[in-house]
């Protein structure tokens, strides 16, 4: 009996130590081709480290492909304003139409040492901007998800959380019911495990 999932593959340029590989952030433009033509479903590419230098390539294929572009940077710990997130999201609209396009980071958080707190505070800024974005186009905000078991677990924080412009696509758990629920301000009294060191889950935020 077959599974019906989205398959997702994801490339990125590394991050030993939580930095780049490269001193110059290599392109895309080699590769392109070929990663279009893999096995999968969406295709995740490192936007934020060049800030969307690659982007005009996606003008150049077609494909049916869905296209994850990172808007936030795994390689440093200043948390990226909103409105930067949203002005990355608005070029990549001049190349990927917006029912492809998934909004997501350039890498995963947890796996080579970025602090939980920025890391939280990066997801809510990829879904603050996100919003901006799905505002701009007529879109609704996204709703609230239920928070997970796994959302606390060494693996999910390793995975690239994600968002997209499509109505029925998911967000990051934690990072989504803060933006859903009240700003940011409203809840950074309160940043995930704060008075619990070497604690796992974040903690909600009042409505």
């Amino acid at each position: 009996m077959g599974v019906d999932a989205e398959i997702w593959v994801h490339t990125c340029w590394g991050n030993p130590n939580q930095q780049r590989v490269y001193w110059e952030v290599p392109s895309y433009e080699r590769a392109l081709p070929h990663l279009l033509q893999l096995d999968g479903d969406v295709i995740t590419f490192e936007c934020a480290s060049t800030n969307g230098r690659d982007l005009p390539l996606f003008g150049k294929y077609r494909t049916d492909k869905k296209i994850g572009i990172g808007v936030v940077s795994h390689c440093n710990t200043v948390v990226e304003p909103p409105e930067h997130v949203a002005r990355l999201i608005r070029r990549a609209l001049e190349y990927i139409p917006p029912e492809r396009l998934v909004i997501t980071t350039d890498c995963g958080f947890g796996r080579e040492g970025l602090s939980r707190r920025i890391a939280y505070y990066k997801c809510v800024s990829l879904v603050e901007g996100t919003n901006i974005v799905r505002r701009e186009l007529g879109l609704p905000r996204r709703a609230s998800a239920p928070p997970t078991r796994a959302s606390g677990s060494r693996a999910a924080r390793s995975r690239p959380p994600a968002a997209s412009l499509e109505p029925a696509r998911f967000v990051h758990d934690v990072a989504e019911r803060l933006a859903g629920r009240g700003s940011a301000g409203s809840c950074r009294a309160r940043p995930p495990g704060a008075g619990r060191p070497g604690r796992g889950r974040a903690r909600r935020c009042a409505a």
